[in-house]
């Protein structure tokens, strides 16, 4: 039988992968197996695996984790850690953000994805124009834009900021 001890620095290279399996960008993972010349020499199997690879390593490491420790009192999980767990096991998508609405009931949190399609700024902002929200990155003031192109919004937040005159089509407002 082994003890506590004994099974320390295995637990400890478990918790290692499951960390470095968490940090891995499942997006540029994606990318990555969409170039057909870094995946013209690999078999379908082969390719299953690596994108299912993410997801696979943290099962095996919760059950590694339980097996291992079986005596480990629960944890409670907050909002914020079932945000995250379910973050790494809804469906990617190269097309847009996800967002997650979580909602808790007595024994557990329900997660239910949001589909977020982002709309394209006009080349004119109109009244009828969505709107943006810049917060600042130094004091945390938050403003209402039109929505733009980022590179204008920029340029634009920037005049807004030194108290110059707004360019609309390159004339001052």
């Amino acid at each position: 039988m082994h003890t506590t001890a004994d099974r320390a620095p295995l637990l400890q290279g478990i918790e290692s992968i499951r960390t470095l399996a968490e940090l891995a960008d499942p997006t540029a993972i994606a990318r990555l197996l969409d170039q057909p010349a870094a995946i013209s020499h690999l078999d379908d199997h082969t390719l299953d695996f690596l994108r299912r690879a993410q997801d696979l390593l943290l099962a095996t490491t919760r059950t590694l984790t339980g097996a291992l420790e079986p005596t480990r009192r629960p944890t409670t999980i907050d909002i914020a850690e079932a945000w995250h767990r379910a973050l790494l096991h809804l469906p990617r998508r190269d097309d847009g953000p996800v967002l997650i609405h979580i909602q808790e009931f007595e024994d557990a949190y329900q997660a239910i994805p949001i589909l977020v399609p982002i709309p394209e700024p006009p080349p004119v902002p109109t009244l009828e124009t969505a709107t943006t929200l810049v917060i600042d990155k130094t004091t945390g003031t938050v403003t209402r834009w039109p929505l733009l192109p980022l590179d204008v919004l920029t340029s634009q937040y920037r005049r807004y900021k030194h108290q110059e005159p707004m360019l609309l089509d390159n004339q001052p407002s």
